[in-house]
């Protein structure tokens, strides 16, 4: 099943959600019903292809949210934060919730909760398979390397001008690299504006799926940040 991509976040300009393929029946067992006592009638069984019918996903609804305020604007590149941007755009790599509580089956190594618990080795990738950093001292010079996941699809909306233009193919290293090179330097994007440190980043593609990001070690913590959504 292709994942579907409706927005690249603020290596973003480019929007859309991923729909990750998550399918798997649940085993069902059956036993026979209890002959006795004869006054209590038998529980019949569901048919197999009615429970797998109900293990179906359900679209559509309401999701009603908390937000600190009113959101200003929709446009992901003047909204690096915000609880729209979160509900609109993939990330390329973000926290690993089975490294979480994750409802009771995750490895509880982090709550996500403080910033203390919000470690890089818990991250895990998704619109890029992986994300690595080094660090060069003597040449005063921090590198993120990150490696687009194939397989990301844009997602097509016949109703939205901007969806057609994509048409559904497939998300490019280039999409990465022009997102991530016009956060840095269009006047009202947000990381342009707050992040002066960032916009004389050497941003460029060293791979046909691969994408380097290269700064002063002063600005690599909040590269890491701002190049990530």
């Amino acid at each position: 099943m292709k994942r579907k991509v409706v927005c690249l976040f603020l290596s973003c300009l480019v929007s859309g959600v991923l729909l990750l393929a998550a399918c798997g029946g649940n085993s069902v067992s059956t036993t026979n019903p209890p002959t006795t006592p004869s006054s209590v009638a038998p529980t019949t069984a569901k048919p197999l292809a009615t429970v797998a019918s109900a293990t179906k996903p359900k679209y559509g609804g309401t999701l009603n949210l908390v937000a600190p305020a009113d959101p200003t604007t929709w446009d992901p590149i003047r909204t690096v934060v915000g609880t729209q941007v979160g509900i609109t755009n993939q990330q390329t790599f973000e926290g690993d919730w089975a490294k979480g509580p994750a409802d009771g089956y995750g490895s509880k190594q982090t709550d996500w909760a403080y910033a203390d618990s919000d470690l890089f080795d818990l991250k895990t990738g998704y619109l890029a398979e992986s994300v690595k950093w080094t660090v060069d001292a003597a040449k005063d010079l921090g590198t993120l390397v990150y490696q687009v996941r194939q397989g990301v699809h844009w997602g097509l909306n016949p109703d939205s001008e901007a969806s057609r233009l994509v048409n559904g193919r497939e998300m490019t290293a280039d999409d990465v690299l022009f997102s991530f090179q016009w956060a840095t330097t269009y006047g009202q994007a947000y990381v342009y504006m707050n992040n002066r440190e960032l916009r004389n980043a050497d941003i460029s593609k060293t791979g046909p799926w691969e994408i380097t990001v290269k700064v002063p070690i002063a600005a690599l913590q909040m590269a890491i940040t701002r190049f990530k959504n």
